[in-house]
């Protein structure tokens, strides 16, 4: 009853509420709400889309993607990556792109969102072409994160060997190790 009210405020709550159920049978309705969006009820839209992350919204987002509004653009990068679809990672390549850095960043951190072996290889080929601190920063909290993956001694020997500031490297390494122990030791990894 919430998506068909007219009271703009219960119809934003309900499409929350559907997000934090991730509340799949949904779908279909909130897609019919997201044809209609304004400006206003997008967002919030975007979001609960991207929590319930189900591959059915991937065509769906395809007219938002080069939204005039770059944190349209990003809510739509991060609903796309929520989705861990491989079919995402060209487009968050695409993103890279972007004249937004906010939306190169969101496209990076998405790609880190994708549990594919293809992924790590060509997050490893993107590190020599950064030249921007901020994005250099967030592919190293990207690949640091994935401690388990085989490629990570490569991925932080290439971050070594790159501009980029050593000792925030091996902070974010620290960081990371230090989690990884305390989670496997207590259970979660």
């Amino acid at each position: 009853k919430g998506l068909s009210s007219h009271d703009s405020s219960l119809k934003q709550l309900a499409i929350q509420i559907l997000g934090q159920l991730k509340a799949k049978k949904a779908i279909p309705a909130l897609l019919q709400e997201l044809v209609k969006a304004d400006l206003n009820s997008l967002p919030v839209l975007l979001q609960t889309l991207g929590e319930i992350a189900d591959p059915q919204i991937l065509p769906a987002l395809d007219p938002f993607k080069n939204h005039e509004n770059e944190n349209i653009r990003c809510l739509v990068i991060w609903a796309l990556s929520q989705t861990a679809h491989v079919d995402v990672f060209p487009y968050l390549l695409e993103c890279l792109q972007d004249p937004s850095l906010a939306v190169q960043q969101a496209g990076i951190k998405g790609m880190g969102c994708i549990e594919s072996p293809e992924v790590i290889p060509l997050l490893l080929e993107l590190i020599p072409q950064q030249k921007d601190e901020l994005l250099l920063k967030t592919l190293a909290e990207e690949f640091i994160q994935r401690p388990h993956n085989s490629e990570f001694v490569k991925v932080v020997l290439v971050l070594l060997n790159h501009d980029i500031n050593k000792q925030e490297v091996f902070c974010l390494l620290r960081l990371n190790l230090e989690f990884s122990f305390y989670n496997k030791r207590d259970g979660y990894l």
